[in-house]
This record gives structure tokens, C-alpha cells and sequence, in this order.
């Protein structure tokens, strides 16, 4: 019984959304998707976003989750961006930065 209410029925109370802790949620998604695609990288070699999507089956992720994904692991230096579009990963089964390629 809320003392606010004399009926004696409970007050809805006012929805909060947890925005922390779906930015949280977010970024463990966008870790694991940049995960999937290194390890397709590493496993087949540099390849076009468009065939690296296809690879991974990103048609099945989240909206938008395949390309933030491959500008995160750019912007970390987990994936590089080569010549047309083609991508690879930069690092090697060892988890230490593979050589440039020349």
C-alpha cells in the first residue's frame, strides 16, 4: 500500500533506462564481432569487407554492429584498411603485432 495512494494500489514507478549498462553491453558485442572477424582474417587472409561480411555471416548481426565493429578494430589497430577497400588483421596467432606488409 504506497501512503501516497489511498486505494491501496501500488504507483507505477517511472521507467529508468540503464544507459550505462547497455553501452556496456554494446561494446562486449562490437569486441566479440571484431574478434570473429580477425580470426576469419587470420585464417584466410586480407579479403573485401564485402566477402569478410559474407564470411561472417553478418547479414545475422545486429544493424550497423559489422561496420562499427571494423572501424573499432581499425581504430585499434586490430584491423588495418588496405588498398580498394580490402581488409587484414594485424595481428598474428601469437596475439603480437604482425610485420608491415610491403
Amino acid at each position: 500500500m504506497s501512503a501516497s495512494d489511498p486505494s491501496g494500489q501500488e504507483e507505477p514507478r517511472p521507467r529508468t533506462h540503464d544507459w550505462a549498462g547497455q553501452a556496456d553491453r554494446r561494446a562486449t558485442i562490437v569486441t566479440a564481432e571484431i574478434r570473429k572477424l580477425e580470426n576469419r582474417l587470420l585464417a584466410i587472409g586480407p579479403m573485401s569487407r564485402a566477402k569478410l561480411a559474407e564470411s561472417c555471416g553478418a547479414d545475422h548481426w545486429r544493424d550497423g554492429t559489422f561496420e562499427e565493429a571494423v572501424r573499432e578494430g581499425i581504430r585499434t589497430g586490430r584491423l588495418q584498411e588496405m588498398p580498394m577497400g580490402w581488409l587484414k588483421a594485424t595481428l598474428g596467432h601469437n596475439g603480437r603485432s604482425m610485420p608491415p606488409s610491403t
